[in-house]
C-alpha cells in the first residue's frame, strides 16, 4: 500500500515548496522596497530641513543688504547735499574775492583768469601752497578764455574751502 501510494504521488507535481519560495522572495522584495523608501524619506527630510536653514540664512542676508542699501542711499543724499553746499560756498567766496566765475550746480568750478601768464602763475602759487587745480591755457581754450578749474567733492569740508579761498586771497599776481 505504501508503494502504491508513492507511485500515485510520483505522478503528481509538488507545488507547495515552490509556492513557499515564491512567497518568501516576494516578501523579501517587499521588505527591501520598504527599507529603500524609508531611507529615501529620511534623506529627503534631512535635505528639506537643511534647505529651510539655508533659506533662513539667505533671508537674513537679504535683510542686512536691504538695510545697508537704505543707509547708502541716505549717505548719498547727504553727500549730494554737502557737495552742492560746498560748491555754492566756493563760488560765493570766489566772487567775494573779486574773481570771475561761471556759476552753476556742477562741482567743477571755473575761475576765469583770461590771461595765460597769470593763469600759469596762479596755478603755480596754488600748487606751492598745497592746492591742486587745473589751469587751462591756449591752445586748450581760446585766447582770452584761460581759466583754472577747481573740482569740489563731497568730502571737502568748510575748512577745506576756506583754506583754498585764503590761498587765492594771498595771491598777488
Amino acid at each position: 500500500m505504501a508503494v502504491a501510494r508513492a507511485r500515485r504521488l510520483q505522478g503528481r507535481a509538488e507545488y507547495w515548496p515552490s509556492f513557499v519560495d515564491v512567497l518568501t522572495n516576494l516578501l523579501l522584495v517587499f521588505i527591501f522596497l520598504l527599507s529603500v523608501f524609508a531611507l529615501v524619506q529620511f534623506l529627503l527630510s534631512r535635505e528639506i530641513s537643511g534647505r529651510d536653514t539655508v533659506l533662513q540664512r539667505l533671508n537674513q542676508q537679504i535683510a542686512e543688504l536691504t538695510e545697508m542699501l537704505a543707509l547708502e542711499r541716505a549717505t548719498n543724499s547727504e553727500s549730494a547735499e554737502n557737495l552742492a553746499a560746498m560748491t555754492a560756498k566756493f563760488e560765493q567766496g570766489l566772487v567775494e574775492l573779486g574773481f570771475e566765475t561761471i556759476p552753476g550746480p556742477h562741482p567743477v568750478v571755473p575761475l576765469m583768469v583770461r590771461d595765460t601768464d597769470r593763469t600759469t602763475a596762479l596755478v603755480r602759487h596754488l600748487y606751492q601752497n598745497g592746492v591742486l587745480a587745473t589751469g587751462l591755457n591756449y591752445p586748450v581754450v581760446p585766447k582770452g578764455d584761460e581759466e583754472i578749474r577747481f573740482q569740489v567733492n563731497a568730502d571737502h569740508t568748510t575748512e577745506d574751502i576756506g583754506f583754498v579761498l585764503e590761498v587765492l586771497a594771498a595771491f598777488d599776481g
